[in-house]
């Protein structure tokens, strides 16, 4: 999607943020000890931020050597930013379009707190199934590499959620909606998953 906006000389305004945050040196196949970690952690961003989302992301198969000293917080605007706002008044025309894009990819995902979500694992390589249920394959990932472990001890899912680093959280829909209608502008969905565009449609 970025690709398609600078090529049509369109602005860009993600809804997720990538924080990478300093970890202790915890062993990268003990996700329960993460998502502990990870509590205070968030609760102390949210804290300071709280129109945003955590996802706290854990992927142990692409994300190995970096999850030895780094662990991934990704964080959803909930609510349409002030900057975000001053941006569209100053470079949007009354009737120009705003366009969001909704992929509609989704993972199991553990709750950890009040708008704080556990992601273990993530979109590539491994199945969902493969990292909550373990497999053979996962079986010999970690003799590969002489964990102490032959399985990913996981945190149960509760629910799915918008998948970490691709999915749209719906919280932020109605603001946009609301802003556009206000402003006089027009406001389209593109849906998708994180690989395929299927349509645009009119927001309500």
């Amino acid at each position: 999607m970025v690709h398609l906006c600078a090529a049509l000389g369109m602005p860009w305004l993600p809804q997720t943020f990538l924080i990478p945050v300093l970890y202790p040196e915890l062993h990268p196949h003990e996700p329960k000890k993460a998502m502990a970690w990870g509590r205070e952690k968030g609760g102390l961003l949210l804290d300071a931020n709280p129109d945003v989302q955590l996802h706290h992301m854990y992927d142990p198969s692409q994300d190995r050597l970096t999850l030895r000293g780094m662990t991934y917080f990704r964080v959803k605007y909930l609510r349409l930013s002030s900057a975000y706002k001053r941006f569209i008044e100053k470079n949007l025309s009354r009737g120009g379009t705003i366009v969001i894009v909704d992929c509609q990819r989704t993972w199991p995902t553990t709750q950890v707190g009040d708008d704080h979500i556990f992601q273990f694992g993530a979109l590539g390589g491994a199945t969902p199934e493969e990292y909550f249920n373990n497999s053979d394959r996962v079986r010999r990932y970690l003799e590969r590499y002489h964990s102490h472990r032959r399985n990913w001890d996981a945190p149960i899912p509760d629910k799915d959620s918008p998948e970490a680093e691709w999915g749209f959280e719906p919280s932020l829909r109605e603001d946009v909606e609301n802003f556009a209608r206000d402003e006089r502008k027009n406001c389209k969905f593109l849906l998708q998953d994180s690989t395929l565009l299927t349509f645009i449609k009119k927001c309500p």
